[in-house]
């Protein structure tokens, strides 16, 4: 999806949806808004019902697009982002889509914008139960603004082992907006990040946080942070996120931004190239659950009914079904 004058994917509507595999880039609306291109997005998921659950983005691709890379504002239930890649958004298209030095500023350009509704007066329409968004094993790279932002959100979002990197902001930017009645911006609460790393960061690698109301696990920022070089990384070129995808469609093998193996993003388990959280690290080992919750497999699918020894997602946390 490259190329128009609108965003590339757009959902408002639809539950238990696996969106794979997809790219979206040079995306730009030079028409509206005095050519500033601030509605087009790579993928914007903004459903509108609570009834809408299940989505999920995996191994995706947002780059080149006039807005943000990844969308969720307004969403009334909770999205995972897997896998995905976001960068150079918030820049018009490049007659080669593959361009890592032309830049030409146009709308807001954040990498992952993972939830919030809006700074208007007033009250929301925001769910009585607001959506915690995923986003986990995601690359955020040279956006124009924010990396991972959850744009003013009514609640905490889940970040897992992605890495947000030189994003012309912050890395990580977790402001949340004060109540549905009042339009204040404060430091996120509620917030859940795990394994997460922050490379060269222009401003900060984590704003915007409130410590004693949100958790910090584990990242290269916040009580353990350590200066991360590029060093640690097996590659820092760019030109990688552009490798060709395979004949069925799949994602290259990437080294970009990838813990080197032995090294202290790797012994660590940061990044998010480290993958042992999918099957090693498991919330809790159930024989059973309430017929009232809601149970997925690990593609984000609901399921109806469970094998014994396989992982599954109840209440957006990790079991395994004995």
């Amino acid at each position: 999806m490259h190329d128009n004058m609108a965003i590339g994917y757009y959902q408002t509507a639809g539950a238990h949806n696996l969106v794979l595999n997809c790219d979206a880039y040079n995306n730009y609306d030079d028409y509206s808004e005095g050519t500033y291109g601030g509605n087009v997005d790579g993928f914007g998921c903004h459903v509108t019902h609570t009834t809408d659950v299940g989505n999920v983005f995996r191994n995706c691709r947002a780059w080149r697009n006039s807005d943000d890379g990844f969308d969720l504002i307004n969403c009334a239930t909770a999205v995972e982002f897997d896998h995905c890649w976001a960068f150079y958004n918030g820049y018009r298209p490049t007659k080669n889509a593959t361009n890592t030095t032309e830049f030409q500023s146009a709308g807001d350009g954040n990498g992952f914008k993972a939830g919030g509704w809006g700074m208007g007066s007033g009250t929301t329409k925001c769910p009585a139960e607001c959506p915690q968004h995923y986003v986990h094993h995601c690359v955020a790279y040279r956006n124009k603004s924010n990396g991972i932002y959850s744009n003013h959100h009514l609640g905490g979002n889940r970040w897992e082992y992605n890495t947000s990197a030189l994003n012309q902001r912050d890395n990580y930017n977790m402001v949340n907006r004060k109540s549905t009645d009042e339009a204040v911006d404060v430091p996120g609460y509620g917030h859940q990040l795990m394994g997460n790393v922050s490379y060269q960061a222009n401003k900060e690698d984590l704003s915007n946080f409130d410590a004693s109301s949100s958790v910090l696990t584990n990242n290269s920022f916040g009580p353990t942070k350590f200066t991360v070089s590029a060093s640690m990384f097996v590659s820092t070129s760019p030109s990688l996120l552009f490798q060709a995808r395979d004949a069925e469609g799949n994602l290259p093998e990437m080294s970009f931004l990838k813990g080197k193996l032995g090294g202290k993003l790797a012994t660590l388990q940061m990044g998010w190239a480290w993958e042992e959280d999918v099957m090693g690290i498991v919330a809790s080992s159930v024989s059973r659950t309430s017929d009232r919750e809601t149970v997925y497999d690990l593609t984000g699918c609901r399921v109806s009914v469970m094998i014994p020894g396989r992982i599954y997602i109840v209440n957006g946390k990790k079991i395994l079904f004995r």
